[in-house]
């Protein structure tokens, strides 16, 4: 017997906002987050163009040694997720007592990769690139940081297919649930799903209703929304 899939939370960090509704309004008001990048300028992009996008402080969240091993991605990640959750109204105690998974789309984790490579080659030496490292480069990084951070039980699987990685992972969650195959021990199963386009032109769709953004320039968009079996 086929399941009933609903969205329950959604939660979003982008050049748009950091929330859902001041996406929003930037959406209906125009507003871009689309800024004139001169670090972008001297290294020698035809295009200076990108996205301006806070970097999150972990520091109230996740202890240092945690921190460590979440590149730029990942905490993107954690400030959305964590709002999905606030919006499905989901606790920790009710993570810690069903089974959750974990869904993500993430196209790439180049930057992680550079300074690592950077670092090894100034210091001939791979200590130099540091514990992290690896976790940080690891396309899975996301999932695997979140399901660690939130304890999760659940089917931790990450979706890379440049920007259609986000709504494979939607689509993956959505089928899981949808047929049975990610069954729990409880009447409900819960996945977090995030799209994310990065370092490429492209066209995203942002949430319905909201019209699509589009840009030529680098952007980062991340919304995970939780689901779950009815």
């Amino acid at each position: 017997m086929e399941r009933k899939v609903v969205i329950t939370g959604m939660g979003i960090w982008s050049c748009l906002g950091k929330t859902l509704e001041d996406v929003r309004d930037s959406l209906y008001t125009g507003k871009s987050g689309i800024i004139f990048s001169q670090e972008r300028k001297d290294a020698g992009f035809r295009s200076a163009l990108c996205a301006d996008v806070e970097r999150p402080d972990l520091k109230p969240f996740i202890p240092r040694n945690l921190r460590h091993f979440m590149p730029e991605e990942a905490q993107y990640a954690y400030m959305a997720t964590r709002s999905a959750l606030e919006n499905a109204k989901l606790d920790q105690d009710y993570m810690d007592r069903n089974e959750i998974g974990i869904i993500y789309g993430n196209d790439s984790v180049a930057e992680a990769t550079m300074q690592a490579l950077d670092k090894f080659r100034e210091f001939k030496d791979t200590s130099a690139c540091g514990s992290g490292a690896i976790f940080q480069s690891m396309n899975s990084t996301v999932t695997m940081n979140l399901a660690c951070l939130f304890k999760l039980r659940g089917i931790n699987l990450t979706a890379s297919a440049a920007c259609a990685s986000g709504s494979q992972a939607i689509g993956l969650a959505y089928t899981l649930i949808r047929s049975g195959m990610q069954d729990c021990r409880k009447p409900t199963y819960t996945a977090w799903l995030h799209s994310t386009a990065s370092n490429h032109s492209l066209y995203v769709k942002t949430i319905p209703p909201m019209p699509a953004v589009r840009s030529t320039a680098t952007v980062t968009v991340w919304y995970p929304v939780v689901v779950w079996q009815q």
